[in-house]
């Protein structure tokens, strides 16, 4: 079941919309939690007989009927699944936030925008001439 589901399930109170959205996602990549989630998947697996052989041969029939009926999507997607499941295919994440470097990077600051102006316009003499115009190069 989804993380938050099972977070509710397991008896934790749903709290605020904040502690919903954080806490199950945070308690998900603990230790033990993580034992518990694999030993639970193994049960199922092997209850199931779900094996990477038979998971293959599903998605290598889903495929060929993919293709035989021309349904494009549907035969990538299998592809791309297959690919998955062998480790040919690694996720990966990136992080877009925009960070602006600090001029200072070992001294934590709090300025107004006057202030900081004055700062990065004093460290970009070649720029501005050194004086400050009110303007960040």
């Amino acid at each position: 079941m989804p993380v938050k589901a099972a977070y509710l399930a397991a008896g934790y109170a749903p709290g605020n919309s904040a502690t919903l959205a954080n806490v199950p996602s945070r308690m998900v990549r603990l230790a033990p939690v993580k034992a518990r989630i694999a030993e639970q998947r193994a049960i199922y697996a092997k209850e199931h007989s779900v094996t990477v052989t038979t998971l293959l041969a599903e998605l290598d029939y889903v495929r060929n009927e993919a293709l035989e009926d021309r349904v494009w999507p549907a035969a990538v997607k299998a592809i791309e699944l297959k690919a998955r499941l062998l480790g040919f295919m690694v996720e990966r994440t990136e992080d877009v936030t925009q960070r602006k470097p600090s001029l200072i990077p070992t001294k934590a600051t709090e300025m107004s925008e006057a202030e900081w102006l004055k700062m990065v316009n004093a460290h970009t003499p070649a720029l501005n001439g050194g004086g400050s115009n009110g303007k960040a190069h």
